[in-house]
């Protein structure tokens, strides 16, 4: 949507100012903006407007400023009739179906009228009543849509993926802030790679590694798999897919691999059926997608194994789990944007993404009932320095307990918090603060791998643990509200979820987890 603006010297009410820096494309509108009384002037070209916010790229870099208070001359946005806009960019998913299905949820929410329009290269949606919000979606490439916020084409990013180092270096360069930190990365919700097969091909998993050496060309028949012999034809969604684009990268690229070039590329859609109608093909395709194909467990080298389900994905447990961001510049929000934005955390926007297949930050409560394949395999798996007096102690203090959804885990070689468990974590102190736990105790437990001697590990876990409890607390400003209790212990290397023959593996044993009683 462009903006109504007008040329004359407006003069709008009281004056403050936030500036936040970046680089901008040059632009042929300029504006000039002063304060009554001779408090400041400053000229730049004009970026953007959202009813209570300008932007400018001025001398010094790109500028958000409160607008009301401030006499404007050349391209002023009139105020008055303005109705703020979120402009979004992202995947044919995220942008084109997930998005939709929310906007229309928070119009029946509020109980405000919703329009949709076709526009040249997005849809827009209008939502009317007292807080009027055009929300504008283009769907396109994580890629793509990473290249529309540098080029102040979009407000906010969507990806289904992370972002790389490279576009991090950008965004920070730009001046956009640095979009993998709490607060400039929101988690929409978390999806997943399943890999399948043909419905006939007798198995029901296969090691990650074995995934791995397929896609590079390594492994090519059937035969080394235990299964027929017969050549293997491996399926990934076309290049620009941003799963397709994370599974190279973390998982082949990471490795000193390169996607071979006898993969079958197709749009992701599409990969489900070719995979299903041809019995020497495997494919990976997002959770909930597997039909009419076989969806198989990922499994590690020590034999645990991971099937594709919403427990698991939502634990991130499951080793092949992608969180779906909204990655948003260092600015000032108009309220309108900012109170959908803290809506797609409320149940009413979870249940939409179920539907839509995905799975949303919500936290749930898994029963004990419902892990004892974790238990079993944590007595499988269990290292040569854990006892069985360790086993009982694990027994002891989860058995009373429920386990609550999310797990925390943590920047690479950093004691930082990573994205998807900082935006867990605001979920979480949010439901507190609603009173969803009152009366309860929240215990942090954490685990670890088996490198090293158990004893280290242990107070490694319990030192994650504790840093978890303290992020929460300062999450909640602070104060833990009465009748709620939080507290934190290590349990080491106990129960693994993944093998620690790889890093990978290793990674996800690295882990604070949430317990409820």
């Amino acid at each position: 949507m462009r903006r109504p603006r007008g040329h004359t010297l407006q003069t709008i009410g009281a004056a403050s100012f936030a500036a936040l820096f970046a680089f901008a494309p040059a632009m042929a509108e300029e504006v000039t903006l002063r304060e009554p009384g001779g408090g400041f002037e400053i000229t730049g070209e004009f970026l953007g407007f959202d009813g209570q916010n300008i932007r400018i790229n001025a001398p010094m870099g790109e500028m958000t400023l409160a607008y009301e208070g401030l006499a404007c001359e050349g391209a002023c946005p009139e105020a008055g009739s303005f109705v703020p806009e979120l402009r979004l960019s992202g995947p044919a998913r995220l942008a084109g179906l997930i998005l939709p299905a929310l906007v229309e949820a928070y119009a029946r929410t509020l109980g405000a009228p919703l329009a949709r329009e076709e526009g040249q290269d997005r849809v827009i949606y209008r939502l009317g009543g007292d807080t009027p919000l055009a929300v504008s979606l283009r769907a396109t490439s994580t890629e793509d849509a990473f290249a529309d916020l540098l080029a102040h084409e979009a407000d906010m990013a969507l990806a289904d993926r992370p972002l790389t180092p490279m576009e991090l270096s950008l965004a920070r360069d730009a001046g956009l802030g640095p979009l993998e930190t709490g607060g400039q990365v929101q988690i929409l919700a978390l999806d997943a790679l399943v890999p399948v097969v043909s419905p006939g091909r007798a198995m029901d998993r296969m090691r990650l590694r074995d995934l791995v050496r397929i896609y590079s060309g390594e492994l090519n028949d059937w035969a080394d798999l235990g299964q027929p012999q017969g050549p293997i034809t491996p399926y990934l969604a076309a290049e620009g897919d941003g799963q397709a684009q994370y599974f190279v990268s973390a998982f082949l690229s990471a490795t000193g691999r390169d996607l071979s070039p006898g993969v079958q590329r197709l749009p992701a859609e599409e990969v489900a059926a070719a995979v299903a109608g041809e019995g020497s093909a495997v494919g990976l395709v997002p959770f909930g997608a597997a039909d009419p194909a076989l969806a198989l467990q990922v499994s590690g080298p020590c034999g645990l194994s991971q099937p594709a389900e919403a427990a698991g994905i939502r634990t991130e447990d499951y080793p092949l789990t992608l969180p779906l961001h909204l990655n948003m510049p260092r600015r000032i929000q108009h309220p309108s944007v900012a109170a959908f934005l803290d809506w797609l955390a409320e149940p009413e926007a979870q249940l939409v993404l179920r539907r839509a297949g995905v799975i949303g930050q919500e936290p749930a409560e898994i029963p004990v009932a419902e892990q004892g394949r974790r238990f079993l395999a944590a007595i499988g798996n269990a290292g040569a320095e854990v006892t069985l007096s360790d086993l009982r102690d694990m027994a002891d203090v989860l058995g009373p307990r429920t386990r609550l959804s999310p797990t925390f885990r943590f920047e690479e070689g950093d004691a930082a918090l990573d994205g998807p468990s900082r935006a867990s974590l605001e979920v979480l102190a949010r439901r507190i603060a609603d009173g969803r736990y009152a009366g309860r105790e929240l215990l942090f437990v954490g685990f670890s791998d088996r490198l090293g001697p158990a004893s280290r590990n242990l107070l490694l876990a319990r030192t994650r643990a504790a840093a978890v409890e303290a992020a929460l607390l300062e999450a909640l400003g602070g104060e833990v509200p009465a009748g709620v209790t939080l507290a934190h212990i290590g349990l080491g290397e106990v129960l693994p979820v993944a093998c620690d023959d790889t890093v990978w593996g290793r990674e996800r044993n690295r882990r604070v987890e949430l317990w409820l009683r």
